[in-house]
């Protein structure tokens, strides 16, 4: 029984990380003279979570939380965190951010800042490129396995 409920609580964390780390797919597209994208998350980008809508897409860029450090924690041999960066879409009502629309490296965000910077002047064509954050991915993966395996063997 024990083993059991040590496997549902592993499931239950694994499915949480899953589900707090969408694959993200931008959708962008250049309509009478406007540019438009579709921000779709799934889990493990099949299981569909939202659909985020951005009309007149001005620009776009990336931002990035700075990393928290541990009070107590400021001497040169630790190791620093990483950063998050997000993509936000600017419209003349404002800044758009989805939600999930992260990741720990800029270089695919940076992509699909360029790719909607030559769909605003017009050099550029249609895309659709995927983003994801691999560590709660992997991690969400690892539980959920171990938690069902205890579910089916666990006593």
């Amino acid at each position: 029984m024990q083993g059991r409920l040590i496997g549902l609580a592993a499931l239950l964390l694994g499915l949480g990380a899953l589900y707090i780390a969408p694959v993200s797919t931008v959708s962008c597209a250049r309509h009478d003279g406007r540019v438009s994208c579709r921000v779709e998350q799934a889990i493990l980008g099949i299981v569909p979570r939202h659909v985020t809508q951005v009309d007149e897409v001005l620009s776009a860029g990336v931002d990035s939380n700075a990393p928290f450090a541990d009070p107590g924690k400021n001497r040169v041999t630790d190791a620093e965190p990483n950063k998050t960066y997000h993509l936000a879409f600017l419209t003349p009502r404002g800044r758009v951010a989805p939600r999930g629309l992260d990741d720990s490296d800029t270089s695919a965000l940076d992509a699909i800042v360029q790719q909607i910077d030559e769909l605003e002047n017009g050099s550029g064509s249609p895309f659709t490129q995927r983003t994801y954050d691999t560590l709660p991915i992997v991690v969400g993966l690892i539980f959920s396995v171990i938690g069902i395996g205890c579910l089916i063997y666990g006593s």
